[in-house]
């Protein structure tokens, strides 16, 4: 789900779905439970999320003629993306809402598909001290400047934490709001956030700046309409996995009440799900791939569209506020008559904000409102906003993953299959430098899928 970075069909093969139900006795299981099979094809796999890159590595193989199985825990398709229809006179997206450069898989995706594209062209100002700020604002005090510049070019050390940066360089406590507002852009919270290690990560992305929004669709859109309509029969809603058992020359997968005999599986859940043991594995993955696990940051996330009845921010993005990280015009690039603010806050300041009810919420980010702009946010507030948790999501848990102090190369051993039988995609296993976006969980998806076919050969 990520935000504005600070600074980047092929021949459908026709299957004839043969599907039945066998109940038989399994030594290692509970009787009780259904044990689910299917006609051998090419062979079968099952990928546990039906987010973007668990549909994108279905779609792959279903068209090479695989038997595909998507367990989907919640009720909808799409993990981290969703949309809102009542707000306002466009949809909003109440997850991921960019598209960062224009080779990356989901620009590809959008224009193959015929959607319109806007190039994002917000620019950040930066809220401290009760003023605003740009970047390259010479009136800007020296430590400002000195933030802003560690941003872009990340001096210091991949094992040190945003905040031991600042506490190093003898930032004083009036910054302390906008380090952690900038930390959140990251997608955590500026104790564990490392920004060297995030510039050194997306060093490896081959895509360029540019950032682009869907004029009047949405990312959800973008996946619902143009993947999985081809897996329809394929997707299991309300079915949680919670055993993976590759101990023998198949896959036993628990999904629900079901027993899934398989012979590979692409694992594609948020790393928090995997963090919290949400599935258990057997035999238990290494410890190798549990600190891996363990070790790639990921946290809280809100995410609150405010609706107005005056567009005083046309065109605005601002870092720095103690309540809301992060503010932008959420109906830039967008077809639409309507005044919409985004709001987007991770990390610990998410996590205080979740404590609060929904409407103390909006209070407070309105009085910030007010401070940026004279007033002007309670005086055209319409009284409707619409909010996504994401943290409170059992099957989602936060935001993207993001770069700790001393991550290091943890995203290839989360990456690395097991025995030829587990796979893992998602955005956080991304290795191209575009971890945290869509495009990096669809080029995961297309990754797995062609580890998988190679390995079944």
């Amino acid at each position: 789900m990520r935000t504005p970075k600070i600074t980047q069909p092929s021949k459908l093969i026709l299957l004839l779905v043969f599907a039945f139900t066998l109940f038989s006795c399994n030594d290692s299981e509970d009787d009780s439970q259904p044990y689910i099979t299917a006609p051998p094809t090419k062979g079968k796999v099952l990928i546990v999320g039906a987010g973007a890159s668990g549909l994108q590595a279905g779609k792959m193989l279903k068209d090479e003629g695989y038997d595909v199985s998507i367990m989907e825990a919640s009720d909808k398709i799409g993990g981290r993306l969703r949309k809102n229809t009542t707000l306002a006179d466009m949809d909003l997206d109440m997850g991921a809402e960019t598209i960062y450069g224009n080779t990356s898989d989901a620009f590809q995706l959008a224009t193959n598909y015929g959607q319109n594209l806007n190039e994002d062209t917000m620019q950040p100002e930066y809220w401290y001290n009760n003023q605003m700020y740009k970047g390259d604002e010479t009136l800007a005090p020296r430590d400002l400047k000195e933030i802003i510049n560690y941003i872009y070019n990340g001096h210091g050390q991949t094992n040190q934490s945003f905040e031991d940066w600042a506490d190093q360089e003898g930032m004083d406590s009036s910054y302390d709001e906008l380090i952690e507002a900038l930390a959140n852009m990251y997608g955590g919270s500026a104790e564990h956030v490392s920004v060297p290690a995030e510039l050194q990560e997306s060093l490896k992305s081959t895509t360029n700046d540019q950032k682009f929004r869907l004029r009047d669709k949405t990312m959800y859109d973008l996946v619902n309409d143009h993947l999985a309509p081809y897996l329809e029969e394929n997707i299991k809603l309300n079915a949680p996995v919670s055993k993976i058992d590759y101990t023998g020359d198949k896959v036993y997968v628990t999904a629900g009440q079901n027993i899934y005999d398989v012979d590979k599986v692409i694992v594609t859940v948020p790393i928090k799900v995997l963090q919290n043991e949400y599935i258990q594995f057997v035999p238990p993955m290494g410890d190798g791939k549990k600190a891996a696990i363990n070790n790639i940051g990921m946290e809280e996330c809100i995410k609150v569209f405010i609706k107005f009845n005056e567009n005083f921010f046309e065109d605005n993005m601002i870092v720095g506020g103690r309540d809301g990280s992060m503010y932008y015009d959420a109906t830039h690039g967008k077809d639409t008559d309507d005044a919409v603010i985004g709001v987007q806050v991770t990390g610990k300041n998410a996590a205080e904000l979740s404590a609060l009810d929904e409407d103390h919420m909006v209070q407070r980010l309105l009085a910030e409102l007010d401070a940026m702009y004279d007033g002007k946010a309670t005086q055209t507030y319409s009284g409707q906003y619409v909010m996504q948790d994401w943290g409170k999501e059992e099957f989602v848990q936060g935001a993207f993953s993001y770069e700790k102090a001393n991550t290091g190369n943890l995203r290839e051993t989360l990456a690395a299959p097991i025995a030829k039988k587990v796979y893992f995609a998602g955005e956080a296993t991304n290795l191209n430098g575009n971890k945290g976006t869509v495009s990096g969980a669809l080029e995961s998806g297309v990754r797995e899928a062609n580890r998988v076919m190679a390995d079944f050969e």
